[in-house]
């Protein structure tokens, strides 16, 4: 009875060659798995990223159009563009700005918003914040960098203040869309107010946006700015995700 038992039990036990065998097709079929996974996560993580990107591209327009409808037109120089790489929002390098042909692109749109007060608006993807912009504003409003405890303008939301030292946080950051709040003082002098970037520094994430301005054109009997086109191109590690295409139209002349 125990030698029938032992070759009972041999003949269900799996032999070297069935077992290489059962290794080989198993490491076929994982292999073909992968190759069918890895094209389908690649569509997935691009679509993602694409439908992430038109949703910032799209926020970012919405954005612009209501800044540009909310202008204050009396005068053919209330719109212009400029392109500084240099720039760094601050009222010292926006007056030595100069300003550009209708017809010639650029990073920068400055328009007037009110009788007193003018915007940029750009993407630091042109130009990088510094704390100068924090240290002008204290300036004006009579405060002091190392208390920090001034909360009237958005810029403070923007920089962080540790031990005297101001250092520009997320809010800040390089690539996101801001807006530049000044007061012009004659033709060429600027005086500060505050800067502030519209969208949530969250809603980004790990994208960035530039943004160029071109073809500004006018109304014919005023010569008075009318709209700008606008190409709004959001990039991922450097490269193109999404690009929209867009015009932003300004307010009716306030004359």
């Amino acid at each position: 009875m125990r030698r029938i038992n032992r070759k009972r039990r041999s003949k269900i036990a799996m032999t070297m060659v069935e077992l290489i065998v059962t290794m080989a097709l198993t490491s076929l079929f994982a292999g073909a798995c992968v190759t069918l996974i890895l094209p389908i996560e690649r569509i997935y993580t691009h679509m993602t990223d694409l439908s992430r990107a038109q949703l910032i591209a799209d926020t970012c327009v919405d954005t612009l159009r209501k800044e540009c409808a909310d202008t204050y037109i009396i005068d053919p120089d209330d719109v212009w563009i400029f392109n500084d790489t240099a720039f760094d929002g601050t009222v010292a390098k926006l007056g030595s700005a100069a300003k550009l042909p209708d017809n010639q692109p650029g990073k920068i749109l400055v328009m007037r918003k009110n009788s007193e007060y003018w915007e940029t608006t750009a993407s630091t993807s042109t130009y990088n914040l510094g704390t100068q912009l924090y240290n002008d504003v204290m300036t004006i409003e009579g405060g002091t960098q190392q208390t920090g405890n001034l909360t009237s303008r958005a810029i403070y939301r923007m920089f962080t203040v540790k031990e005297g030292n101001v250092e520009p946080n997320s809010d800040a950051a390089e690539g996101y869309v801001h807006f530049g709040y000044y007061k012009k003082i004659g033709s060429n002098n600027y005086s500060y107010y505050d800067f502030t970037n519209p969208i949530a520094s969250t809603a980004y994430r790990d994208f960035k946006v530039e943004l160029t301005f071109d073809g500004l054109k006018r109304m014919k009997d005023t010569n008075l700015p009318a709209y700008v086109n606008c190409t709004v191109t959001v990039t991922r590690n450097g490269k193109e995700v999404y690009s929209r295409n867009t015009v932003l139209c300004f307010a009716a002349p306030a004359i």
